[in-house]
């Protein structure tokens, strides 16, 4: 927290929570896509930016669903939301699939971010 201050952030917080509201259907295409990955029915070579286009297009529903995220550190500079999830060095793969679930819900409810 000290250095995103010190590097600029106007704010900062370590476990932040925040609530997204996101849409049905995208929340549930985080969900398949996530579980195919860990059946393996998934590549897990796909760039950040592929997955959430295929995320993306999924059919939405028009019901919203509220998720909370808890993000490690989070600091606002320049304007811009920043998360970050801090793992050990051999984190289980549950956290990793909830960071990155998580990382998901925050940038398709969100998508100007």
């Amino acid at each position: 927290m000290i250095a995103a201050l010190a590097g600029g952030a106007v704010e900062a917080s370590r476990q932040k929570h925040t609530e997204v509201q996101i849409d049905s259907g995208i929340d549930e295409a985080i969900t398949a896509h996530m579980n195919a990955l860990r059946s393996g029915r998934h590549p897990a070579a796909y760039s950040w930016n592929e997955t959430l286009d295929e995320i993306s297009r999924a059919p939405r529903t028009g019901e919203l669903v509220t998720r909370l995220v808890i993000s490690d550190l989070w600091w606002l500079k320049d304007d811009i939301d920043h998360y970050m999830s801090i793992k050990t060095v051999k984190p289980n793969i549950d956290q990793t699939a909830v960071a990155k679930q998580d990382l998901l819900r925050l940038k398709l409810a969100t998508p100007h971010m």
